[in-house]
């Protein structure tokens, strides 16, 4: 058996116990299919982190060379996707399909005006773990805290967040004093071309 295939394997071995038969996994995707009797989805395989938002965005409007684009391949002399990867800066069709991804439409986090929190703050109490794995990268930070802390605050049980990570980050937030129950503001974009 080839290195290749040997890490695909272990690759989908691993996604198969610690993703695919988890109970939590299987209720929110009710579309992955019946259950086998080694107790997974029958319908997902290695594949299917590419199908599904390649599907997802097709279902949403994107045409398949804006969805071609935006996974980064072309064909050869015009020919159909798949064996190369295009010109990174390919702005238009990028944002294009990144907003049909967007379920409800792409959207920007923001501090509300006259509140007082700090990104040292954010990243101290909401993402410490990113902040540890990227330390040079704050708009990341940025980004991913303000959206974590409005989820995390929101009183929207849809949205799954583990138990303890949404207890530490608003007993974080509780213990800044604010009295302000929801500090953050979700702003809907609008792309452009």
């Amino acid at each position: 058996m080839t290195t290749r295939r040997l890490l695909v394997d272990s690759y989908t071995n691993a996604l198969r116990e610690k993703v695919w038969r988890k109970q939590a996994f299987i209720k929110l995707a009710p579309e992955a299919g019946p259950i086998d009797a080694n107790m997974y989805p029958t319908d997902i395989a290695s594949h299917s982190s590419c199908k599904c938002p390649v599907e997802y965005a097709t279902n949403s409007g994107a045409s398949s060379n804006e969805v071609e684009i935006r996974g980064r391949w072309k064909g050869q002399k015009g020919g159909r996707v798949v064996f190369r990867y295009i010109n990174v800066q390919q702005l238009y069709e990028d944002v294009r399909v990144e907003s049909l991804l967007c379920r409800g439409g792409p959207v920007r986090y923001t501090i509300k005006e006259g509140v007082q929190i700090t990104d040292d703050w954010l990243f101290e109490h909401v993402v410490p773990n990113i902040r540890r794995r990227f330390p040079n990268d704050a708009m990341l930070f940025r980004v991913m805290a303000l959206s974590l802390l409005y989820i995390c605050l929101q009183h929207n049980e849809e949205i799954y967040v583990p138990a303890p990570l949404r207890n530490r980050v608003k007993d974080t937030y509780t213990a800044l004093g604010l009295a302000v129950e929801e500090p953050i503001q979700k702003m809907t974009l609008h792309d452009y071309r």
